[in-house]
């Protein structure tokens, strides 16, 4: 193409983006707005929120003013005026419902993100309706829900998990990264959770392969099922087997329950200590029952970082500096 050809091609187009952003106005306010948004979609930020102020101005009382105010927000965020845009926001998300509100939160959370203030981030993120987003917005929530996810701790994730439309992500997150860790007995717990109550949400959104546990992956629960104990033992397995019956019911690879009779004997108990510390597939150990045995059995627990937890123990000498084992 001849050079004088694109030169008017170029001023054409540079022309027809002046005019998508020229003032036609009504009296209302609607021109300013519709123009103004024509500039917010071309990246005009500056330029747009001069027009949506001129639409606010000039129609006060117009109902739209929720929507022109919440797309100044937007402009100023992506001019840099973060705070601004993030105030504006928050109090549209207050005064307003349904979809103003959602789109109100969404720039809450982006401006936070911006801001690199997590917690606060995904606290927004939660409390908006996705269903009550247009499909570009709600991608754009979806894409930021893991972003925001990303920068918290592994704490701060598992006291995510509650009742709203993240928890998806947030099982995903934590899948990620017990995987990054090498924790893969977790990792696959996880995963197999998120796909038991969301099917098709991690193919979805992760190509990564979760690794597989353990094939004997099992918790062992260690009492003195005959012997001196023996009736309160029975009565601890009875709880806790109870409790792992319900756990099969919700999570699919759920890890099996298998008892250790240590019959009161303290020989037996430091085999099975030195033999379940060193098997791979033992995930934690229920146990013991009293709080000499607990003390003898933190040894084994500690060497071999075996996760512990005793239903019965008082005495504080059975776990030295909170090490090994848990009360």
């Amino acid at each position: 193409m001849p050079r004088r050809a694109l030169l008017v091609t170029a001023t054409f187009a540079v022309l027809m983006l002046m005019a998508s952003c020229r003032i036609a106005d009504s009296g209302d306010g609607a021109a300013q707005a519709e123009q103004a948004r024509a500039c917010l979609e071309s990246g005009r930020w500056e330029r747009a929120a001069d027009l949506f102020t001129q639409a606010i101005s000039a129609g006060p009382d117009n109902p739209s003013v929720p929507e022109w105010r919440l797309g100044r927000a937007e402009a100023w965020l992506g001019s840099g005026m973060v705070e601004r845009a993030l105030a504006t926001a928050d109090s549209i998300a207050v005064e307003t419902r349904s979809g103003t509100r959602a789109r109100a939160l969404l720039l809450v959370a982006r401006s936070l993100s911006a801001l690199g203030r997590w917690t606060r981030a995904a606290d927004a993120l939660g409390s908006l309706n996705p269903e009550n987003l247009r499909a570009a917005e709600a991608e754009a929530a979806s894409a930021l829900a893991f972003e925001v996810l990303g920068g918290l701790s592994a704490d701060q994730l598992a006291a995510r998990r509650r009742a709203d439309w993240l928890e998806p992500y947030v099982l995903l997150e934590l899948a990620r990264r017990y995987t990054t860790s090498g924790e893969t007995v977790r990792a696959s717990m996880t995963a197999g959770e998120l796909d038991r109550l969301y099917p098709g949400f991690r193919e979805r959104y992760w190509a990564g392969g979760i690794p597989e546990g353990p094939e004997r992956g099992y918790v062992a629960l260690v009492l003195p099922m005959t012997g001196n104990g023996a009736a309160y033992a029975s009565q601890v397995e009875s709880g806790v087997r109870l409790c792992f019956e319900r756990a099969a019911d919700l999570v699919s690879n759920a890890p099996e329950l298998v008892v250790v009779d240590t019959r009161g004997d303290r020989e037996v108990l430091a085999a099975a200590g030195r033999n379940l510390g060193s098997d791979p597939g033992c995930f934690a150990v229920i146990g013991p029952l009293t709080s000499a045995e607990t003390e003898a059995f933190a040894e084994y627990a500690q060497q071999y970082g075996l996760p512990t937890l005793s239903p019965a123990v008082r005495s504080e000498k059975a776990f030295p500096e909170g090490e090994g084992c848990t009360p």
